[in-house]
């Protein structure tokens, strides 16, 4: 839960791993690794998060971040846990995990609210002014899926996100943590009044929550192993250099929409240079 209890944002914050290998020399790298995610199970150990209906937030973010890894690694991506067990890593060590490691693709929080409400919704942040759009695409897909699933309204826009400032300052830390696409989703409020559907789907539907949540990373996820256009060879991801010998056409994009420059020995992979062909979507070189 991010607000009013002081208990809550012991947790966020990430590691990460570098997900494609950077092509270098004569040749570019011809396969890369999967795509990586870091998923944050907000609270644990002596901190239970929100309290409600014989239900402690720690347990059931747990459980569906648990979910959520196992079908993103049925996928093929690489998961990274922040936790793993019933265990409460501090604020900063969760920071610093992050900071210490290379940028992932994609970095989600996973809360329960409280406070007497209803509802889903998700945070973003905008200091990253160039991922500010990706970020913000995750939330919405995010609050959108969880709606559509389980049948709750969505809280903040219209869209059911809201940013970062409307949450006291250090809670969102794991979400600057790196310059990856980034949110954090409050499932639902588990001290929702009987007449409203949080509590059962908190109680009853934390598969149907960890599907949503994974539906919504993956599409703005290139697949496991990102797929070009015809006759083009994976170089490197967004963000990355992609390098090469000579002169090749170079293909910016993902999920068959692409944009196309001719380059000698190397370029930036990055909307800066090819412009944003799919926003909200992590993109990649690929050279032919």
């Amino acid at each position: 839960m991010i607000s009013r209890h002081k208990k809550f944002f012991r947790m966020v914050s990430a590691l990460i791993v570098a997900a494609f290998a950077t092509g270098t020399g004569i040749q570019p790298t011809m396969a890369g690794t999967p795509p990586v995610v870091i998923l944050d199970a907000g609270h644990g150990g002596d901190d239970p998060g929100a309290v409600g209906n014989g239900m402690k937030e720690k347990d059931i973010t747990l459980e569906v971040t648990q979910k959520v890894r196992d079908i993103l690694k049925g996928k093929g991506y690489t998961v990274i846990m922040t936790r793993d067990n019933d265990s409460n890593p501090s604020l900063d060590s969760r920071v610093n995990l992050c900071k210490n490691n290379s940028s992932p693709d994609m970095l989600v929080s996973i809360h329960v609210n409280s406070g007497g409400g209803t509802g889903t919704e998700a945070f973003y942040t905008d200091r990253y002014s160039t991922l500010t759009t990706n970020s913000y695409a995750l939330a919405k897909r995010l609050a959108t899926n969880v709606a559509n699933s389980t049948g709750m309204v969505k809280r903040g826009d219209a869209n059911g996100v809201k940013h970062e400032r409307e949450s006291a300052p250090r809670q969102l830390a794991l979400l600057t943590c790196s310059k990856a696409p980034s949110a954090l989703i409050e499932l639902a409020f588990i001290d929702a009044p009987s007449s409203k559907p949080d509590v059962n789907v908190l109680r009853n539907k934390r598969s149907v929550l960890a599907q949503a949540i994974a539906d919504a990373m993956m599409a703005g996820l290139p697949a496991a192993i990102p797929s070009g256009p015809s006759g083009y060879t994976y170089c490197n991801k967004e963000g990355q250099r992609c390098v090469f010998s000579g002169t090749k056409s170079v293909a910016y994009g993902a999920n068959g929409r692409f944009v196309y420059q001719n380059r000698n020995g190397g370029v930036d992979c990055k909307n800066e240079v090819f412009g944003d062909p799919v926003p909200g979507v992590v993109k990649a070189c690929f050279i032919r």
